[in-house]
């Protein structure tokens, strides 16, 4: 099984980024052994998430140093340890935790996991509505989604 995942929080709008992108997708046709998921703050449930998933594309609102608003794409051994944090409610980040995933799964864990990274500076504010720069580069990020999937 292939999964597409969006990381992220309907309340801290600039951490919506993953999320968004998933809203994004569902309006497209994929194949049918694509499926996309939805998780939120509690970033723990990405580990069960990942068991018997053939290859895994995760979409992301990251902290990398890079400019505010660009889109990267990394694969998990592209992810340094020290210089990614994402924030979540146990502090712990997404790099971490697809540590932690491929010592729990072992042979259940995905052949392959990328990254499609929005760098944002500012996780945690909670604003009324969506930046434009989420909203923009949730659109591009929808487009470098609908390319990767042709390769999954």
């Amino acid at each position: 099984m292939k999964k597409i995942i969006g990381l992220g929080s309907n309340i801290r709008t600039r951490d919506r980024f993953g999320i968004l992108v998933i809203d994004k997708l569902k309006k497209h046709n994929l194949p049918d052994d694509v499926n996309l998921e939805k998780i939120g703050p509690d970033i723990f449930t990405l580990v069960s998430s990942l068991e018997d998933a053939e290859k895994v594309i995760i979409a992301d609102a990251i902290k990398s140093g890079n400019n505010p608003g660009e889109l990267n794409i990394y694969s998990e051994k592209d992810l340094p340890d020290s210089e990614f944090s994402k924030f979540s409610v146990h502090h712990i980040n997404l790099f971490e935790i697809l540590k932690i995933s491929q010592n729990v799964l072992e042979e259940k864990k995905p052949d392959s996991i990328q990254i499609v990274g929005l760098n944002i500076q500012d996780l945690t504010s909670l604003e009324e509505s969506i930046p434009s720069v989420i909203e923009k580069s949730a659109n591009k990020a929808t487009e470098i989604l609908l390319s990767l999937v042709k390769n999954l």
